[in-house]
């Protein structure tokens, strides 16, 4: 498993390297900011991401937290104590688990015990306001199946007898506005809700309605990672 690490203070991170690389885990680079951190990523696709979450520049760790939840891509968080705001933006960007700071070798050993991992569970409860007509509707986004877009609107299936909603916007606009990074974009028009997909023939997905999504071949690879983490 190779590991990318994303810490601003150079000490803590090459500690944490020194840890990996004595535990057997390769390390693809060290970052100390968002961008950073996405080049390094261009540079070598990691298997997991270890994010301390206040990072260099105007973007934090939660940040590169999303991004890495639409990239396919798993992490971690390195952090000390924090307060109940700060943890529920982290908790909804999906991690397999906080790492307390100071970091310790044993506390890190176990993190990286994948097959103990805890994910977020699909009960957890994010909520948004849709437009419907004149008023908004509540939609805890765990109950979108998937989202079907036709140029400048998109169709949001839910779960139940619940149909669907119609939102005027295109569909990275409406992704970006979702910021849930259970849902992925698999086509050009297409995205899902990862823990709604049952099934996976070839390059098309059964979702939990019945209802079939196709992938298509650029985002096949991201598809299938994010389905095999689950």
């Amino acid at each position: 498993m190779k590991i990318l690490i994303v810490e601003d203070e150079e000490p803590i991170a090459l500690e944490i390297r020194d840890m990996l690389e004595l535990m057997g885990y390769p390390v693809t680079a060290i970052a100390d900011s968002y961008e950073s951190a996405l080049a390094a990523i261009e540079n070598k696709l990691p298997d997991l991401v270890l994010v301390d979450i206040e990072l260099k520049g105007h973007l934090t760790g939660i940040d590169l937290g999303r991004r890495l939840g639409q990239m396919g891509i798993n992490h971690m968080y390195l952090t000390g104590v924090q307060d109940a705001s700060t943890f529920v933006k982290a908790r909804e960007t999906a991690p397999l688990r906080n790492i307390p700071k100071p970091v310790s070798a044993i506390s890190l050993r176990n993190a990286l015990d994948i097959d103990s991992v805890e994910r977020v569970p699909l009960s957890t409860t994010v909520i948004r306001m849709f437009p419907s007509g004149d008023k908004k509707r509540r939609i805890d986004l765990n109950e979108i199946i998937y989202i079907k877009a036709g140029g400048s609107y998109c169709d949001v299936f839910l779960t139940g007898d619940q149909g669907k909603i119609t939102l005027s916007m295109n569909l990275k606009n409406c992704l970006k506005k979702l910021d849930w990074p259970n849902i992925i974009r698999v086509g050009r028009s297409n995205a899902v809700n990862i823990h709604h997909v049952k099934t996976q023939m070839g390059n098309r997905l059964e979702m939990s309605n019945t209802e079939w999504v196709d992938i298509e071949p650029k985002f096949k690879s991201i598809v299938e990672k994010r389905i095999q983490s689950i």
